[in-house]
């Protein structure tokens, strides 16, 4: 079964109904879940501060990850961004080499020199 048989199936249900949307929904449903079973798990949930609700929030939001096997896409600029540091990398092996060599040439002109 491919994504456009489960779209076409989903769409005898409802009109505009596709795979994308239903996920969107089973995890929006999911999300909202959890973040009742943790305001209703504790007291005074009102007062606490702010960036205890953003961790709250931030937990549930990765547990539906999970659940739901969301993954992160590659951004479209990857390939590219990753050869510039390659480069970056690449000239900072050159230039630590380098100055790995005149520390050693620098030592031994000490030692040469009896200082």
């Amino acid at each position: 079964m491919t994504a456009t048989d489960i779209n076409q199936l989903f769409k005898c249900y409802m009109p505009g109904l596709s795979a994308k949307v239903f996920r969107t929904y089973n995890a929006s449903i999911t999300l909202a879940q959890l973040l009742k079973e943790q305001t209703e798990a504790r007291q005074k949930y009102y007062n606490k501060p702010v960036e205890e609700k953003k961790a709250d929030y931030d937990r549930a939001n990765k547990e539906v990850a999970i659940l739901c096997n969301h993954q992160r896409s590659v951004p479209k600029g990857h390939a590219g961004s990753m050869e510039k540091l390659n480069e970056k990398l690449k000239a900072l092996l050159e230039e630590f080499k380098s100055q790995k060599e005149d520390y050693r040439k620098a030592k031994l002109g000490e030692h040469v020199d009896g200082k």
